[in-house]
């Protein structure tokens, strides 16, 4: 069993070929680069500094685990590329300035969020701990109140609706 949202992802490869393993094989590895570059980018925000982001980032290259997985087709590889995606869009959403930026960032993190909840529901977390993040930026001055509170709604509902969907459809089909 899959979860909805990693057959979303794959779904693509099966109209690209009737044998479309060579294509999960391929957005496995891309995604597993992307994995890479978001672990990268997130430790260079964090931190402050490439060299400690180019050393975090090696250690996710080194992990053993991270390369048995990433040559298979679970969505292990598939949760952790749209969690750091995710991560990274809304870490944006609260350092970028501009309306229009500001709700575009947003909005893709909330959807990148909803899909993690879709993949693995686990995954709805990541909105909770947006929320508390922005609250936080909040109450240190580095985002207004009402930019923190909108935000974190937006992300809470979309992920809510999208997870929310996801648990209702399990209940269905499981249903007698």
């Amino acid at each position: 069993y899959y979860a909805p949202g990693y057959s979303l992802l794959i779904a693509p490869t099966f109209w690209l070929s009737n044998r479309p393993f060579w294509w999960i094989s391929l957005e496995q590895m891309l995604m597993a680069w992307a994995i890479i570059w978001a672990t990268y980018e997130w430790a260079r925000r964090w931190t402050g500094q490439t060299a400690a982001a180019v050393l975090i980032a090696a250690f996710v290259v080194c992990n053993a685990s991270f390369w048995q997985y990433y040559r298979q087709p679970l969505s292990e590889t598939a949760f952790l590329c749209v969690m750091m995606l995710g991560t990274l869009a809304l870490m944006r959403s609260l350092e970028t300035r501009g309306r229009w930026r500001i709700i575009g960032w947003t909005l893709l993190g909330a959807a990148l969020a909803g899909l993690l909840g879709s993949i693995r529901q686990v995954g709805a977390m990541l909105a909770a701990g947006y929320a508390i993040t922005a609250l936080i930026h909040a109450c240190r001055g580095r985002v207004g109140w009402w930019r923190a509170i909108v935000s974190s709604g937006a992300v809470l509902a979309v992920t809510t609706i999208i997870v929310g969907g996801v648990i209702l459809s399990d209940r269905v089909k499981t249903s007698p």
